[in-house]
């Protein structure tokens, strides 16, 4: 790894920043068809527009962060009511770059959901269907590396590894909190009526 200021890696450097979100974001969407680059990289991507952030103040800027994740209920999702919507399964860990994704420089910003532990017995694809996702840390900034897809693979890798170690012990209470986040909302929208 090449050093950057006071010896240290940019690996080393690439997640000084992270932090727990003071309050979780909620994305709630369709998911989209995107280029297609996360799955040739070997991280395949759920594409949601910048309009599925529910909580646009709970985000501080473009970048990379972690979360939980889970599709919900096709038929569900079609009749068009929050409270109809019904989980596949257990919310899974997340990572998640909301961004222009400088790499490859979009020419408008989205977020490119990655769900870890996406279990093989499960369709692989899922265009139109509808994803929640809890967003709960913040993991670095997005950003163009000059060493390439190669690097980026690498800094993948590694948000994977700090996902895994941030979330592993708050599985049960961050599904349940996703679960409560979503009855809130339905809630609010019902009482709008």
């Amino acid at each position: 790894p090449a050093p950057l200021g006071g010896g240290r890696s940019w690996q080393q450097l690439l997640h000084s920043g992270q932090r727990a979100l003071p309050q979780p974001a909620l994305l709630l969407g369709p998911v989209t068809r995107g280029f297609q680059r996360g799955r040739r990289l070997g991280f395949p991507t759920a594409n949601l527009a910048s309009d599925a952030l529910v909580d646009a103040d709970r985000l501080p800027s473009y970048g990379v962060y972690c979360g939980r994740a889970v599709l919900l209920d096709e038929a569900a999702a079609e009749a068009g009511s929050l409270r109809s919507y019904r989980f596949t399964g257990p919310s899974l860990p997340a990572i998640l770059s909301w961004g222009s994704n400088p790499q490859f420089g979009l020419d408008k910003a989205l977020f490119e959901v990655h769900i870890i532990h996406w279990p093989a017995s499960q369709p692989a694809e899922f265009y139109g269907r509808t994803l929640a996702c809890l967003v709960t840390h913040y993991l670095r900034d997005e950003a163009r590396f000059p060493g390439g897809i190669d690097q980026l693979t690498e800094a993948i890798r590694l948000d994977l590894l700090v996902a895994k170690a941030l979330l592993g012990p708050l599985a049960d209470a961050q599904d349940r909190q996703l679960k409560d986040r979503l009855v809130r909302l339905e809630t609010a929208a019902a009482s709008k009526l």
